[in-house]
């Protein structure tokens, strides 16, 4: 299914005849000779032509030229072509959507960008909705809502996606410290001993050698553990 909605080619040609300036311009592909055409009959001309003259717009690329126009011939005209104009408007409104998306898609738009696209979509989708309950069926209306509905959900998952993006840039994953160095444990200075020591001494300075033992064996533990929680938190 194409992106962009078709434009209502045949519903123009049962709008104006053959022999009309307007008509032959815009079966050429000759669409802004055809806008000036529908518009030099002013803006009281009849329904069929004010619809004439928004169509010529759309494919012009006016588009608030389309919409004006559209929205008078619904006025003055009967119910089907108020059913066209919304119809019309629709595809008037999904082409700002479109545009608009195109802007938030930039490297430079923010997230909220796509928020504009968005009310576009959600514009277009009601008045195609309008369009469609206007007849029993009306098969390119309501493809066309289903258009709208997907572009919609593509629109806020860019936005989703763009917000990330931001987030990863505002607020980086700190990067794992190493694990703090153990502070050394530097034995005292021992002055070597000239004299011979009495046993209680030597007991008393192995007790103590083994104490220091125990402490660094106590602190290496220590340190592993930090290790190892460390690489946990990482994954």
């Amino acid at each position: 299914m194409s992106g962009r909605p078709q434009a209502l080619t045949l519903l123009a040609l049962l709008l104006f005849g053959c022999g009309d300036p307007g008509g032959r311009a815009y079966r050429e592909g000759r669409f802004r000779d055809a806008h000036e055409a529908f518009r030099s009959a002013g803006d009281d001309a009849p329904a069929a032509r004010l619809f004439n003259r928004a169509l010529a717009a759309l494919r012009a690329g006016d588009l608030t030229e389309a919409e004006t126009a559209a929205e008078a011939a619904a006025a003055r005209g009967t119910p089907e072509i108020a059913a066209l104009g919304d119809f019309l408007r629709g595809n008037a409104a999904f082409e700002r959507c479109l545009m608009a998306e195109r802007q938030a898609s930039t490297a430079a738009a923010e997230p909220f960008a796509f928020d504009v696209a968005l009310t576009y979509a959600r514009k277009a989708r009601g008045l195609w909705q309008l369009a469609a309950m206007s007849r029993s069926d009306w098969p390119e209306a309501r493809r066309n809502v289903e258009r709208a509905l997907l572009k919609a959900d593509e629109l806020k998952r860019k936005k989703a996606d763009r917000e990330e993006q931001q987030r990863r840039k505002t607020d980086p994953r700190p990067k794992p410290r190493p694990p703090p160095a153990p502070d050394a444990v530097q034995d005292p200075a021992v002055e070597p001993q000239l004299e011979e020591l009495d046993p209680d001494e030597v007991l008393r300075l192995l007790d103590k050698l083994a104490e220091k033992e125990k402490e660094k064996r106590a602190l290496r533990r220590l340190h592993r553990k930090a290790r190892m929680a460390e690489v946990e938190r990482d994954w």
